[in-house]
């Protein structure tokens, strides 16, 4: 978490900066600065993309990782305290229970048994599939996780290949100011 918040203080004192040389650029009729803050955006509207392509390009890869690593998990539960609550608030959040179905559990914990976070009214024991199959979650989590995700990276792209054409947009302006400033029509 700690290197996320570094990670955005550095972008926004970066963007912060690429903005002050447009904004210098301007007021002082600075080709130069104005040179800077395209090459800047172009440097930028590159990240954008780029990072949209990945996001819609590495989807599936995403998925299967996902998926595997919901399986790999699934039998530490008992033994992990860290990956059993993971798991817990996972099924409680999407109302799923397993990997792709609740019997997926009875390899784990045996006896009829899933995890009491299956429950649509948690209670303790309420996890003894046998006696309660209506008040467990019937469907699995990777389903939901998957579509969870997706709906996520379709926003993300989007949004990255929206701000890349604006910044494609305030680039060409930018060219243009430079071009009237080095012909001294401004």
């Amino acid at each position: 978490m700690k290197l996320c918040t570094i990670l955005f203080i550095s972008l926004g004192f970066l963007l912060m900066l690429m903005s002050l040389f447009g904004l210098v650029g301007a007021l002082k009729k600075s080709y130069e600065y104005i040179a800077t803050f395209t090459v800047f955006i172009v440097l930028i509207t590159t990240v954008e993309i780029g990072s949209s392509t990945a996001t819609f390009s590495l989807r599936k890869i995403a998925s299967h990782s996902v998926s595997a690593r919901m399986v790999k998990t699934e039998h530490q539960y008992l033994f992990n305290a860290t990956v059993a609550n993971e798991w817990d608030s996972i099924q409680k959040r999407f109302a799923c229970c397993g990997v792709h179905k609740p019997s997926e559990w009875y390899n784990v914990l045996g006896n009829g048994t899933v995890p009491d976070s299956c429950c649509i009214h948690p209670t303790e024991g309420c996890g003894n599939y046998s006696k309660n199959q209506s008040s467990i979650y019937e469907h699995g989590c990777s389903k939901k996780i998957l579509s969870w995700m997706h709906k996520r990276q379709i926003y993300f792209g989007t949004t990255c290949n929206i701000f890349g054409f604006l910044q494609l947009v305030g680039g060409i302006f930018a060219c243009s100011l430079a071009s009237y400033i080095r012909v001294g029509a401004i």
